[in-house]
Parts: C-alpha cells; sequence; structure tokens
C-alpha cells in the first residue's frame, strides 16, 4: 500500500476537519487548534459573532477582505472622478450637485456621454457648447438632460438633432434605461 491509499480522496470524508488533516498530516498533528489571537478592537466583533452566528473570526481572511473593498472602493472612486474630470471637458455642469449625485449613482451614462460627444460634435459643430442638467421631474425621478446650445435657425437645430438621433443615439440609447435626454436649447 502507497501513500496515496492511506490518504482519504477528499477531506470530507473524515469525520471532522481535524482528523482530515490529522489523517493527511500523520498522528504529530494536533486533536485541538489554537483559535489564532486577534487584536483587542476586533474581539468584541468576534464574540458576537461566535455567540450569535456560530461564526469563528480569523484576522488574515478579514484583513483580506477589508483591503480587498477598500481597494474596489477606491477603484470606483478613481473611475467616477476620472469620468467626471473628463465629463468637464466637454460639458457644462450646474454650480449645485445634482449632475454630479446623478453620474454617482447612474454609473453606465458617463460613458455613454464620453461616447456621444464626437457624434454631438459632428452633427452640432465643433466648437458646440454642452450643458448637463439633472431636474426631478413631476413624479419625482431625476433625469439627465444633455443639451446642445444653438445660435442659429430652429429648422437647423432640429436637422441636426434628428442626424444625431439616427446615427449615434438610437443604436445606445437603450444603454441609459431612459435617464438620459439629448436634446437642445436656442441661445
Amino acid at each position: 500500500m502507497n501513500a496515496y491509499q492511506q490518504l482519504p480522496a477528499k477531506p470530507s470524508e473524515s469525520s471532522s476537519s481535524v482528523g482530515g488533516l490529522k489523517a493527511f498530516f500523520g498522528p504529530s498533528f494536533p486533536e485541538q487548534l489554537q483559535a489564532p489571537s486577534l487584536s483587542p478592537f476586533r474581539r468584541p466583533i468576534a464574540s458576537w459573532l461566535s455567540q450569535n452566528l456560530h461564526v469563528r473570526l480569523s484576522p488574515k481572511p478579514v484583513a483580506a477582505w477589508i483591503l480587498e473593498e477598500n481597494l474596489g472602493k477606491q477603484v470606483v472612486e478613481f473611475a467616477k472622478h476620472d469620468a467626471l474630470r473628463e465629463i468637464r471637458q466637454h460639458y457644462i455642469l450646474p454650480s449645485d450637485s445634482s449632475v454630479e449625485e446623478f453620474l454617482a449613482t447612474h454609473r453606465s451614462v458617463p460613458q455613454i456621454l464620453l461616447a456621444g460627444v464626437p457624434q454631438w460634435k459632428a452633427c452640432f459643430g465643433a466648437n458646440a457648447v454642452f450643458r448637463l442638467r439633472a431636474p426631478i421631474d413631476e413624479s419625482g425621478v431625476r433625469i439627465l438632460y444633455a443639451i446642445a446650445f444653438w445660435p442659429g435657425k430652429l429648422s437647423d437645430v432640429l436637422d441636426a438633432l434628428a442626424r444625431f438621433d439616427d446615427q449615434w443615439w438610437l443604436a445606445n440609447s437603450s444603454q441609459a434605461n431612459g435617464y438620459l435626454v439629448f436634446t437642445y436649447e436656442l441661445a
């Protein structure tokens, strides 16, 4: 009989995890495992978890989880600020925080706004000025309006908006879930 035949095929086949580890490491493996020590500020949390949820808190996995969660938040914050900085290069934002709050809660909209800039400029002109507003409508829903200022005739702006709709917006509007409207304002 070789060493592989002496070990259980899976740890779950043993009566307990300690038994499975003892079978793997041999008779010198301790019967009782020592719990890792916790820092003083985590002891009350660990005690409550142990009593109420029968969960043992170990320092390393929780620390890794906290690091991963914080890293994820930092990446999201960085991406949000990077997108907002780029949006400010192409759109005029109001002085209040309504647009920033809207963009923070509707994460797909900044990419749509940025992807639409080349089409906006192609249809409305390279020197066109675009503004964002996020008012709350009569039903209490906040919708973002991307507004092109137009110094020309009404018929010309309607043609430009129709071209924008046909060339780009109709194919991409479903990504905004009805929360983004491209429109115009006569200057």
